[in-house]
């Protein structure tokens, strides 16, 4: 239990920093290469940002990526038997 804990936290904190702020949906862009940037701060500073950039379609695979792992989790597949 204490796992799945941690992993869910995990998640959380990776999806703020893997995810680019939702301003419209860029897996409906017509040009699934089309190269997106998101800037994001660093926590614990007020200069620092993280640059991260995917294509359309990459952006769209992490949030599925992101949405099955929250599935499965919730579902409790992630915990072996005897947990």
């Amino acid at each position: 239990m204490r796992s799945a804990l941690l992993l869910i936290a995990a998640l959380t904190a990776t999806s703020a920093t893997a995810m680019p702020p939702r301003h419209g949906d860029h897996s409906q862009t017509s040009d699934p290469n089309k190269v997106i940037c998101h800037s994001e701060p660093v926590l614990g500073s007020r200069l620092q940002v993280n640059k991260t950039c995917h294509t359309a379609q990459e952006w769209a695979d992490l949030r599925q990526q992101q949405r099955d792992t929250v599935e499965r989790v919730q579902s409790g597949g992630l915990m072996g038997p005897g947990h």
